[in-house]
């Protein structure tokens, strides 16, 4: 399976995938619910993407994708909702009318030279800005209120003593948010983890001897190992970082005499045994 393309618009990933099927070639489109999470990953995880099913398919998927570039028009600049009409500007993902999220249902419309909106100029009136404006902040206050009360946490007994040692939050679609952990089982969850949107780890905490401070943090790169730092509680220094490439030690920086700075650092070959 190979990708092919990469849209901020599901309408265009949707459109290109039902024309390559209707060839024959078997698509498929990830990170169709992708648009709702940007601004908390980066925008490249988060774009819709076709992906051709066939490995054998993906040249002839190539030219139809070329010659689907060369036959839109142009003079497309915004769309109309699907589900009460309104009209929005191309940049748009969101009707802020009704909520309704852009889709392959929505039908895109154009200025054409010499009509009404074409008169006008090209700079929108303040009404129009600030009514366009007002929206988008009452969709997103409604996305934020509906995400945040769909938020489910699912406890779990991982030996089965009757005690709760794991608890999972997750989002309307299932997915994991956060989970904090009693590693120990003595009834103190003394370890947090946040996740993305591919169920990957973005950051740990851990508070060793449960007095609400943090003596362990970890940092992650796409599921794996970036960073640990460890903590003196009393003073709130790091006291030694660890780094990591691909998930491997590479160096450590200590702070051996407490003064907040590193003084020392040590440097590991890729079986992670100190080598000087």
């Amino acid at each position: 399976m190979q990708k092919l393309f990469v849209s901020p618009l599901l309408m265009e990933v949707e459109s290109l995938k039902e024309i390559l099927e209707q060839e024959g070639i078997v698509c498929t489109v990830k990170n169709q619910q992708g648009s709702s999470l940007a601004g908390e990953v980066p925008f490249a995880e988060v774009f819709p993407e076709l992906w051709v099913v066939n490995n054998d398919d993906f040249p002839q998927a190539q030219e139809f994708l070329e010659s689907w570039r060369q036959g839109q028009p142009s003079e497309v600049t915004a769309w109309a909702c699907s589900k009460c009409g309104e009209s929005h500007e191309r940049d748009f993902t969101t009707c802020w009318k009704c909520g309704n999220d852009r889709n392959s249902n929505s039908k895109p419309t154009s200025i054409v030279e010499g009509s009404e909106d074409s008169e006008k100029g090209p700079f929108p009136t303040f009404e129009f800005l600030m009514g366009v404006g007002l929206g988008i902040i009452l969709v997103w206050g409604g996305l934020t209120v509906r995400d945040y009360l769909s938020l489910q946490e699912v406890p779990k007994d991982r030996n089965s003593d009757g005690k709760i040692d794991l608890i999972t939050t997750r989002d309307k679609n299932g997915y994991a948010i956060n989970m904090k952990y009693d590693e120990d089982f003595d009834g103190f969850f003394e370890t947090y983890y946040e996740y993305n949107s591919k169920g990957n780890p973005t950051k740990g905490e851990v508070d060793r001897n449960q007095n609400g401070i943090i003596d362990l943090y970890q940092e992650y790169v796409f599921g794996i190992y970036k960073s640990k730092y460890f903590i003196d509680e009393e003073t709130g220094n790091v006291t030694k970082r660890a780094s990591y490439k691909f998930g491997t030690k590479t160096h450590e920086n200590l702070d051996t005499d407490g003064d907040g700075k590193f003084d020392k650092t040590i440097s590991f070959d890729k079986f992670e045994n100190p080598i000087n």
